[in-house]
């Protein structure tokens, strides 16, 4: 069975960069971390600065947006959205943007490894993801599709999306390696869940959590017996990362 890539996969992964607004250098008494966090505490999203999206919401195709996108309170200092473009603002002082003309809803979000990464779910005509922004330099989005898991060190980072739908904006599995400055892919599947993926028989899968540096455990759901026990899955480098049943050894 060959898969067909949604158009949700398409658009989750046009992301548009842009550093935007200097900021006055911190004193010489300050550290490197002091000087960060003060920067961004005084930055501002501003989405309305963000370049124009390449990808316009379409209401005669998905009909019309009811409900405005709506950032959680509890992130506003760093993240805004004026229903066209989303920009979430860097350690630095500036910001990075992302195209959210096409995007229904957004959910609450969380901040992972202290204030660097923004989690970001969302909604979208029959399609559904995560955006992962991460805020060092002038930042960074991936789609992860679902939350991400970060390695025992915070190295190495994993996210999975393999869903029946085919409607996730990742559907995929990829890691990544954790810069000082920005995430580096270290593996992704090459030709997603075409003709060679070996599990269409699975829904729903899920990484249980790093063994070391090198293995991810995964678990998944067989597609005609959702409620039974999901079944063991593992992933690890030196077999080249590809999905295999069992656990990590």
């Amino acid at each position: 069975m060959t898969r067909i890539w949604p158009f949700a996969s398409t658009l989750a992964g046009m992301v548009i960069l842009a550093a935007c607004g200097d900021v006055s250098p911190p004193d010489a008494g300050e550290s490197d971390a002091d000087s960060e966090t003060l920067v961004a505490a005084l930055a501002r999203p501003d989405p309305g600065s963000c370049p124009p999206p390449q990808y316009a919401y379409n209401e005669d195709e998905f009909g019309p947006r009811t409900d405005p996108l709506v950032i959680a309170p509890a992130l506003s200092a760093i993240a805004a959205t004026d229903q066209t473009n989303l920009a979430v603002t860097t350690l630095g002082g500036g910001q990075v943007c992302q195209d959210a003309s096409w995007l229904l809803n957004l959910g609450d979000g969380q901040m992972l490894q202290g204030n660097r990464f923004l989690a970001l779910p969302w909604g979208a005509f029959e399609a559904f993801g995560t955006f992962l922004f991460d805020r060092s330099g002038g930042g960074q989005v991936v789609e992860t599709g679902e939350m991400p898991a970060f390695s025992p060190s915070a190295q190495r980072l994993a996210a999975i999306q393999i869903t029946q739908s085919g409607f996730g904006g990742l559907e995929n599995f990829v890691v990544w390696r954790v810069d000082q400055v920005g995430l580096a892919e270290l593996h992704r599947l090459p030709d997603g869940l075409g003709a060679n993926w070996p599990w269409h028989d699975y829904d729903d899968f899920r990484i249980e959590g790093w063994e070391g540096e090198t293995c991810v455990n995964i678990s998944a759901a067989r597609f005609v017996d959702p409620a039974a026990p999901r079944d063991a899955f593992f992933a690890t480098e030196n077999a080249g990362w590809n999905i295999a049943k069992g656990s990590c050894p």
